[in-house]
C-alpha cells in the first residue's frame, strides 16, 4: 500500500495546501507558493519526473516519482529519500546529511515488509538493542534470519512530495546495522497514519550515483 494511500485514510487528513501553508508559515498566502523542495536537504538536485542513475549492480537509470525530506526533530540528521518509479519490491535511494563533517550517505533500500501499528514490536524496538528480521534473498535457500544491531532511534517531520502532491507527516525510526555491518534495516512507525515499514538495504558510494535531472523547476 502507497504511503500516500495510507495517510488519505487518515480521518484527521487535510488537503495539501494546508500542510504547504502550514510548512511554510509566515508566506503571504495571496502570493504563488514557493516549490515545495525549495531549502530542503536535497544532495541530488532532482525533481519530481527526473533521473538518476545507479551503476549497481548493473548501469540503469529510474525516474524518480515521489520524494520524502525527513527533517529530524531533536537529535539526529536531515535525509531525503528518492522513490524509484516501477520497481518491484519498491526500492528507494536514501542519502543522508553529515551535517559539515564530511559528504552524505547514501544507501539503496527494498521496502520489505509493512503492515498495521504492532504496539509489542514497537516496544521491542526501543527497549532492545537488536532485533531478529528474516528475509528471503531469492537464491533458492528460502528465508534467512539476520540480527541486526541498533544504532539509533529518532522522530522527524516528514514532508512529502509525489505526483498526487506535497504533505507532511511524521514517523519514528529505529535504524539498525547487521552483525556483518553489510547491511541496513529501518523499521518505521507511522503512528497518525497506524501503519509500520521495513526497509533493508546496503550503502553505496557517492561514485554509484549519477544524478540525470536538470535540477528544481523555477
Amino acid at each position: 500500500m502507497s504511503l500516500r494511500r495510507i495517510m488519505r485514510g487518515n480521518p484527521k487528513g487535510r488537503t495539501g495546501w494546508e500542510h504547504i501553508k502550514d510548512w511554510f508559515s509566515g508566506e503571504d498566502e495571496t502570493k504563488k507558493p514557493r516549490h515545495p523542495l525549495k531549502g530542503r536537504f536535497n544532495p541530488l538536485n532532482i525533481d519530481l519526473g527526473q533521473m538518476v542513475e545507479l551503476s549497481t549492480p548493473q548501469a540503469k537509470a529510474y525516474e524518480v516519482d515521489g520524494l520524502l525530506c525527513f527533517e529530524p526533530i531533536g537529535a539526529g540528521e536531515r535525509a531525503t529519500r528518492y522513490e524509484l518509479k516501477g520497481t518491484r519490491p519498491p526500492r528507494v535511494l536514501e542519502a543522508l546529511s553529515q551535517g559539515e563533517s564530511g559528504a552524505e550517505l547514501y544507501t539503496l533500500y527494498e521496502l520489505v515488509d509493512e503492515f498495521e501499528l504492532d504496539e509489542e514490536l514497537i516496544r521491542v524496538c526501543r527497549e532492545d538493542d537488536d532485533l531478529k528480521h528474516s528475509l528471503d534473498e531469492g537464491d533458492g535457500a528460502g528465508e534467512v534470519e539476520v540480527t541486526y544491531l541498533k544504532d539509533a532511534n529518532a522522530r522527524a517531520r516528514v514532508l512529502i512530495h509525489d505526483t498526487e502532491g506535497t504533505s507532511v507527516g511524521e514517523v519514528e525510526g529505529f535504524y539498525y546495522t547487521s552483525e556483518s555491518g553489510d547491511r541496513f534495516l529501518t523499521v518505521e512507525v507511522w503512528r497518525a497514519e497506524r501503519w509500520m515499514r521495513f526497509y533493508v538495504g546496503r550503502e553505496l558510494r557517492a561514485s554509484q550515483i549519477m544524478s540525470l535531472g536538470t535540477g528544481l523547476k523555477r
